[in-house]
Formats: C-alpha cells, structure tokens, sequence
C-alpha cells in the first residue's frame, strides 16, 4: 500500500517535523498502552531537562 505524500503545510509543520511525526507515529503502532505511557514520560523528562540546560545558559542563570 502506498503512503500518500505529506503536506506538511498544511498542519503548520515543517517537512523535517511532518518525517519525525510519521517515524513516531510507525515505532508505536502495536505499543502495548503501558508502554506508550513509559515512552511518553521519558519523553516529558527529557524535555524538561532541556527546558532547565536552555534556563541555565541565559544570562543570570535560573532563578
């Protein structure tokens, strides 16, 4: 079965983020929802930790 093309654009993504969501999207396909739930905290972690490294390199530090 052929994929249709994607129209990033449309949805207010870039093409990079349209092939990210679609590589996503296709790792959890049959992901038991325990998994999916762990996966998707793991997820948030890392984000979180982003969010503070991003903090502490602006001027003054986090506060």
């Amino acid at each position: 079965m052929k994929k249709s093309a994607l129209n990033p654009a449309a949805y207010g993504l870039t093409v990079d983020e349209a092939t990210r969501l679609v590589r996503l999207h296709d790792m959890c396909a049959g992901m038991a929802p325990e998994d999916f739930d762990q996966m998707e905290t793991a997820a948030r972690s890392i984000n979180l930790v982003n969010s503070l490294k991003k903090m502490d390199s602006r001027p003054g530090g986090a506060a």
